[in-house]
């Protein structure tokens, strides 16, 4: 299985696939077409946070 970038647009000065073509044996199988492109858009910082551990931590006393 491979993909093939068949149309492109320029976003903010930056040139990006808009059309990909999805192959099988050099056979094309199927079309992803991006209608909309949107750069730079804000992100949350907060996704970039690790998750609170659900793991207990174990602990042996040495005496």
């Amino acid at each position: 299985m491979d993909y093939q970038a068949t149309r492109f647009a320029t976003v903010n000065g930056v040139l990006l696939p808009k059309q990909i073509d999805l192959l099988a044996e050099n056979s094309k199988f199927g079309t992803i077409t991006f209608e909309t492109i949107t750069a730079n858009q804000k992100i949350d910082a907060k996704i970039f946070y690790m998750p609170a551990s659900t793991i207990p931590t174990l602990r042996q006393i040495v005496r």
